[in-house]
């Protein structure tokens, strides 16, 4: 709408250059002009009629579409506040474990709770892996059958050839 007005700010300049020539050519120059400004002008009003339309249609959609949008806004929220729950409890848990962590740790012979120390530093805080269906879950590697059978009686500790981390095995008595 703006670049209309300007262009019709410049066909009514034309127009009085029109009114103001002196001879045959400063004439036609300005009728030349008069005519671009009066085809850019019309072209201007057919956009704009265009957007108009167009800005119409996607209000109605908007209209349309509101009950829906504002039906999801109520569904996302109410996903959030249960993520929200979730993650809350699992702070909880989070603070629980962390604070009997010491008193396991105390369990361990020394050399065991250096072993596991270390391997946590250099795994990230993750010196343990389940052992599940004759591998190591952290890495994914295949254990040996003895091996397996060896994490499975639980009498020493054993480690990953792949990736050094401590295995241990969950019978379905436990995890069930």
């Amino acid at each position: 709408e703006h670049e209309l007005e300007v262009e019709q700010e410049k066909h009514q300049k034309f127009k009085a250059d029109l009114m103001r020539a002196s001879n045959e050519r400063e004439y036609a120059a300005a009728l030349r002009e008069v005519d671009y400004a009066r085809k850019a002008i019309g072209s201007m009003e057919t956009e704009v009629i265009k957007l108009l339309e167009e800005t119409e249609k996607l209000e109605a959609q908007l209209r349309e579409r509101t009950p829906e949008m504002e039906a999801r806004r109520q569904e996302v929220d109410a996903q959030l506040a249960r993520w929200r729950e979730a993650s809350a409890q699992q702070a909880a848990r989070l603070a629980d474990l962390r604070s009997r962590r010491p008193a396991l740790l105390d369990v361990l012979s020394a050399p065991a709770r250096s072993d596991y120390e270390r391997l946590s530093r250099m795994r990230s805080g993750l010196a343990l892996a389940e052992a599940r269906a004759h591998s190591c879950q952290a890495c994914r590697m295949s254990l040996r059958p003895q091996v397996f059978n060896d994490i499975r009686r639980g009498d020493r500790i054993i480690t990953c050839e792949n990736c050094g981390r401590i295995l241990y095995f969950v019978s379905q008595a436990q995890s069930g």
